[in-house]
């Protein structure tokens, strides 16, 4: 009575105050719990549960109620003691303790959760009750990890049997990995270059070039868009000191321990033996633009079975320039080229674009036209003097222009072949260049 009269309040009020205020401070730290998206479980002295939040109640909904169980019953369906047990550790050592353990969800799906365990001590006494287990659910990590453990073991697997020379580098350009067909190329072992600068495999002399062109691959963003997956045509040194052309690719990946980049290298030789092959084999005159010789018999061979499968007959001009030492001896071999070059415009404007065109030597052109009905030649003559004479009047002309030919015909009721054709167009040109230098002798 005097305890209410002191106080103001009644016990019963008191004490019925206290217990709302404990209600609404346990749910306040339950809703925190069941808040945090990781698990958390607390485990008495014989590694009972006493709880679990929502977190852990999802993960093992499968197996609830779990408040009362063993955790190895609980949580691994065990009747002992897991042989991996952090929380046991800390029991024994006071402790806070780390492991990853297995964990078996729903319809039997493997993972794996990192456990954190940590001892729960009465904050009085300081007496050991139990253990808070921290929860982290790394079943995906894990499984990236592996799928990139995997993806390495496939890239190496794949590397080693390519035919090309695959290396990967660091930021830096220092040699991390190097597949066997890399050894066979430059004659070095993994063990000689594994952390040397990719520029290590490059001649000396070419060197400045190389490394300003990987400057730009590795350490500028803008030029890593502009280079990456685009094929450099470089040079390569062997462990022999021998130099050979390459080709070099460059793809960029990010790991969690940085950038890295994978050089695909291949050996060009062959490739480039074969161009030069191709380069002698081409139809094309570099000087005139026209065919040269090997293109005209290619296609001047089709020509003439097109003439006998048609019945139709066609004409072969063999052009000569006349002069051409005078004018090389008197104004120099840059004029000699340069009056090649306009003989060669001179017959495209006076031929059809069907006819075939050739430079065939030094001052010697060829023409094949299919016979029309206003072809003869002495239209073709008559056409490509007055071409000749247009091209002469022109202003500035330090020499004259002349071109002498000879015409042949080709009868398909009488073939005859190419070399003969031929032939006989090259007499008749002979023939009117020695009625020319006649004529200018009696003047």
């Amino acid at each position: 009575m005097e305890n209410e009269q002191n106080n103001g309040i009644p016990d019963e009020v008191r004490d019925a105050k206290r217990k709302q205020q404990l209600i609404a401070q346990k749910r306040f730290f339950k809703d925190v719990l069941d808040n945090i998206q990781d698990g958390i479980s607390i485990l008495d002295e014989d590694l009972r549960i006493l709880f679990v939040n929502t977190a852990m109640k999802k993960w093992y909904a499968h197996k609830v109620p779990l408040v009362g169980k063993k955790c190895y019953d609980a949580y691994h369906g065990r009747t002992e003691l897991c042989e991996i047990c952090p929380s046991k550790r800390t029991l024994t050592t006071g402790m806070q303790d780390f492991d990853v353990v297995p964990f078996t969800g729903r319809n039997g799906i493997k993972g794996w959760l990192q456990l954190f365990t940590f001892p729960l001590r009465d904050s009085e006494t300081d007496e050991l009750l139990g253990v808070i287990e921290y929860v982290r659910n790394i079943s995906e990590l894990k499984q990236a990890e592996e799928s990139l453990r995997e993806s390495e073991e496939r890239f190496r697997a794949l590397a080693q049997t390519a035919n090309d020379a695959i290396i990967t580098t660091n930021r830096d350009g220092m040699i991390s990995f190097w597949n066997k067909s890399a050894e066979s190329i430059f004659g070095y072992s993994e063990a000689e270059v594994i952390g040397k600068p990719l520029t290590f495999l490059m001649p000396e002399r070419y060197r400045h070039l190389h490394e300003e062109i990987l400057k730009s691959i590795f350490f500028f963003t803008e030029p890593v868009i502009r280079h990456t997956g685009s094929t450099h045509e470089l040079y390569g040194l062997t462990k022999n000191g021998s130099e050979f052309p390459i080709d070099l690719s460059i793809a960029a990946w990010d790991t969690r321990k940085g950038k890295f980049y994978t050089v695909i290298i291949r050996d060009i030789t062959k490739r480039k033996h074969m161009e030069e092959e191709l380069r002698a084999l081409t139809l094309i005159d570099e000087l005139t633009g026209l065919y040269n010789r090997r293109g005209f018999l290619t296609l001047a061979r089709q020509q003439l079975k097109i003439a006998d499968r048609l019945q139709r007959g066609l004409f072969l001009i063999f052009a000569d320039m006349d002069g051409l030492k005078r004018i090389n001896d008197s104004y120099g071999h840059h004029e000699g080229n340069k009056a090649i070059i306009d003989t060669g415009n001179i017959l495209r404007e006076t031929f059809r674009e069907s006819d075939i065109i050739a430079r065939i030597g030094g001052d010697e052109f060829v023409v094949m036209a299919m016979e029309t009905t206003d072809t003869r030649p002495e239209v073709f003559n008559a056409r490509l003097q007055n071409d000749v004479q247009v091209f002469n009047n022109r202003k500035d002309r330090r020499y004259a222009l002349s071109i002498s030919i000879g015409i042949a015909c080709y009868d398909p009721a009488n073939p005859c072949s190419l070399d003969d054709l031929l032939l006989k167009a090259d007499r008749l040109m002979y023939e009117q260049k020695r009625n020319k230098q006649k004529d200018l002798t009696e003047d």
